[in-house]
């Protein structure tokens, strides 16, 4: 969901991303952050990669049930709800590349002590669920960081590159990451594997400490309860005051709630007594991976005139994601369900994520991004613990047809002019 803006209707909006600088040194600075950025990318997204096969096959290991699966993958969501906008008052307020580091180094901990206790023992439910919602907590801050830092970073005229290559990094290490997971799950469990994760975390904070801001970054600034609250205030109201804004975040919450949520509860359990099943699901994830690869090699180059209208008319085919697994397919036609339906998901974000970089003002840019993560993913905890109800109520297969209807009924955002309308 995005659209690259020129520099004059840029400034028309009030938005204040640097420009190409002339000095070659100032040019080379740009580029070596950004590829450090990239790095603590790859880095992060491998190991939260192993961690979502580890985490889930051992809670299965562990209780047996779905319902223990979506209450720690929603003790790890919820706080996301809870501080992603104080994150983001706080990221808009004080140097974001501090802020991330910090992030990491919280939840390399949290990880790090998750993997040693279910290792050696004292890995409880209520333990593993206090950790997640630390790991959250991290969570919480990192996102309206990075989301603020990209275009205090680069040039504006690179953003939609970094971006498109941010999400071919991630795609690499998704790649990798369920495969690595699924064999360190099988040849030493779950503990391991989580605990790579955290030494992730640790790594990327060391390369985020390398980077260095431009003169021209936003200066920190104190922070008090009244500057919270009005700051709140004004974040909201640039939120709100987009109606194509609102409208794909709406649109973003139902996709967390039907299709997310439950596809990661119910998408395990159903291989969970088939041979080799985390092996299995593990390549469907890396399937998935793999097409937001080509999503983001394709991104690359992709200038339509009305971004925003072409990346809302790809995201219904993600319906063939649900849809695979409630057919009785071969598994070769699920791996390219996930990979096609994944690559059109890949399209999408690395526009929206420009719109949002080059559509906002960048004083702004955290708290705005804030909203649309709370937003979008308000409803991703209930997606997990509605799963088994849905289970219950309705089987397997029918919840995957449920949340392939609901991939179709997102193309409905099309019928406002402010979707289609969106020029870059």
């Amino acid at each position: 969901m995005s659209s690259a803006v020129g520099n004059t209707r840029l400034a028309s909006a009030g938005s204040v991303l640097p420009e190409i600088a002339p000095d070659p040194r100032v040019a080379g600075r740009a580029r070596w952050n950004g590829l450090l950025l990239l790095a603590a990318s790859f880095l992060s997204v491998t190991g939260g990669a192993v961690t979502t096969v580890a985490l889930t096959f051992g809670l299965l290991e562990l209780k047996g049930q779905a319902d223990a699966v979506g209450m720690v993958l929603a003790s790890r969501a919820v706080p996301l709800i809870l501080f992603l906008l104080l994150g983001g008052v706080i990221a808009d307020r004080i140097d974001r590349r501090l802020l991330m580091i910090a992030a990491d180094g919280l939840r390399a901990t949290a990880q790090l002590l998750l993997g040693y206790l279910m290792l050696f023992g004292g890995a409880t439910i209520p333990v593993m669920m206090s950790l997640a919602f630390i790991v959250g907590m991290g969570d919480a801050l990192f996102v309206p960081s990075q989301s603020g830092l990209v275009p205090e970073l680069l040039p504006q005229c690179q953003l939609q590159q970094l971006n498109a290559r941010m999400g071919l990094v991630s795609s690499v290490a998704g790649i990798a990451g369920p495969v690595i997971g699924g064999i360190l799950v099988k040849l030493a469990g779950s503990g391991l594997a989580i605990a790579v994760d955290g030494l992730t975390f640790v790594l990327s904070a060391l390369i985020l400490a390398q980077i260095r801001r431009p003169a021209a970054a936003h200066q920190s600034q104190s922070i008090g309860r009244d500057a919270i609250w009005t700051d709140l205030k004004l974040g909201f109201q640039e939120f709100l005051r987009r109606r194509w804004l609102t409208l794909m975040v709406g649109q973003a919450a139902l996709f967390h709630l039907l299709v997310l949520g439950p596809l990661f509860i119910l998408g395990p359990l159903m291989f969970k007594g088939a041979a080799d099943g985390a092996l299995r699901w593990s390549e469907l994830l890396s399937a998935w991976a793999a097409g937001g690869l080509c999503g983001g090699v394709a991104a690359l180059n992709m200038k339509p005139r009305y971004p925003l209208a072409y990346a809302a008319a790809l995201f219904p085919l993600s319906a063939v994601i649900p849809a695979s697994l409630a057919l009785p397919l071969p598994h070769v036609v699920r791996l390219s369900a996930f990979g096609f339906g994944s690559a059109c998901l890949a399209v999408f974000a690395v526009f929206w994520t420009t719109t949002l970089h080059t559509k906002i003002p960048s004083d702004v840019i955290s708290r705005v991004s804030a909203f649309d993560a709370v937003v979008s993913l308000s409803l991703l905890p209930a997606g997990y613990v509605l799963a088994p109800a849905l289970l219950a109520a309705v089987g397997i297969n029918d919840s995957f047809w449920i949340g392939s209807a609901v991939c179709l009924a997102c193309g409905g955002v099309l019928l406002s002019r402010d979707v289609r309308a969106l020029q870059s």
